[in-house]
C-alpha cells in the first residue's frame, strides 16, 4: 500500500497537474480545465460543490481543506472569487473588530506579524482606528477596485495569448477555462469577448508624433 502524500508533496502535485492539463487546447481539454478551474477556485473559498466539480478535484484534496501550501500553489485567479459582491457577506455575524482587534493586539506581543495585520486592517479602512469597528459600506469602494483590477488581469492574458498568434475566440476561450469563468465554458468565452471589445483602446500615434 502506498504511503500518504505529504502536504508538501501534495501541493507540488497539486500544481504541477494543473499545468499538464492547461497544455490541452481541444475543446474537451478546455471543457475539463474549466470545470478543474471551477472546483479549485470553490475549494481554496470553502464553496459548495455540484457532483460534476467535484470529480475534477484531485483525489487527495477532495475530502480534506487546503493546507496553506497547496493555497499558496495556486494559480492567483483562483484564490479569489470571480466577482466580488460584498466582504461583509463573508464575514461571520458574531465576529465584532473590538474582540478581533483585542485578540490580535495580543497576539502581536508574540509575532510582529500580528501587528502587520492590524495595521492591515487600519490602512484600507476595514476598521476605524479610534473604535475598533469595522467600518460601514467599506467593501463598496475596495471592492469596485478589486474587480476592475481583476478583470483588467484577465484581459491582458486575453491580449497576451492574441500576441502569441491565436485568434480573439480560441484566445478568449483558453483564459475563460484557465480562470474558471462564467456559468459555463461557452459564457465565460463569450463575456471575454465582449469586455474585450468594450476595453478601451489605445490612440493611434500620429506621423509628427512618431516622428
Amino acid at each position: 500500500m502506498c504511503a500518504p502524500l505529504s502536504k508538501a508533496a501534495s501541493a507540488r502535485s497539486f500544481r504541477c497537474s494543473g499545468c499538464r492539463e492547461m497544455h490541452g487546447t481541444s475543446k474537451t481539454d478546455l471543457e475539463a480545465l474549466w470545470w478543474r478551474s471551477k472546483a479549485i477556485r470553490k475549494k481554496a473559498l470553502g464553496g459548495k460543490f455540484v457532483r460534476e466539480e467535484l470529480k475534477h478535484l484531485p483525489p487527495e484534496l477532495r475530502h480534506r481543506p487546503l493546507s496553506p501550501e497547496e493555497f499558496r500553489s495556486l494559480p492567483p485567479q483562483l484564490r479569489w472569487p470571480e466577482k466580488l459582491h460584498g466582504f461583509f457577506s463573508w464575514r461571520p455575524k458574531q465576529l465584532r473588530g473590538p474582540d478581533l482587534m483585542r485578540y490580535l493586539i495580543l497576539l502581536a506581543g508574540l509575532d510582529k506579524r500580528f501587528g502587520d495585520c492590524i495595521n492591515a486592517f487600519f490602512e484600507h479602512g476595514i476598521v476605524k482606528p479610534d473604535t475598533h469597528k469595522f467600518t460601514p459600506g467599506w467593501q463598496g469602494r475596495e471592492i469596485d477596485r478589486a474587480n476592475e483590477y481583476q478583470q483588467a488581469r484577465c484581459l491582458e492574458e486575453v491580449r497576451a495569448q492574441i500576441k502569441l498568434g491565436m485568434d480573439v475566440r480560441p484566445a478568449c476561450r483558453k483564459v475563460a477555462a484557465e480562470w474558471g469563468l462564467g456559468a459555463s465554458l461557452d459564457a465565460g468565452e463569450q463575456q471575454l469577448i465582449i469586455r474585450d471589445r468594450l476595453r478601451p483602446k489605445k490612440p493611434k500615434k500620429s506621423k509628427q508624433q512618431k516622428e
